[in-house]
């Protein structure tokens, strides 16, 4: 019996991340990106448009960031999991994360080069 693919959202404001992450998941059959953004208002919008299974969402983005984007889908689309990608360790981001409802907490490794 044949599953139906994991419906995935990314939002992330590095176009190289966003992009690669896209083409990770992209590759596996049982995975679909719905969709891509830049900012969090920009998921909250695409996200009520192709209600995604999961959304990849970045802490730190401008015009909305990943905390209150994660607050406003939670708060519309209870049934989308959110997962928070975030190369910060900072407790405050962290706790903020989880009051806004996400399920899963996705760190990653800091660039030495860039700091980024």
């Amino acid at each position: 019996m044949m599953m139906d693919a994991i419906r995935v959202l990314i939002a992330e404001d590095e176009t190289l991340v966003r992009q690669s992450l896209a083409q990770l998941l992209d590759a596996e059959p049982d995975i679909e990106v719905v969709a891509v953004a830049a900012d969090g208002e920009q998921a909250l919008h695409l996200c009520r448009q192709h209600l995604p299974d999961v959304v990849l969402m970045d802490l730190k983005m401008p015009r909305m960031d990943g905390i209150e984007a994660t607050k406003r889908i939670k708060q519309e689309m209870p049934s989308v999991e959110v997962c928070i990608l975030t190369i910060y360790d900072d407790d405050l981001n962290l706790f903020e994360a989880l009051r806004a409802g996400r399920e899963r907490l996705c760190a990653q490794r800091r660039n030495s080069a860039t700091g980024r």
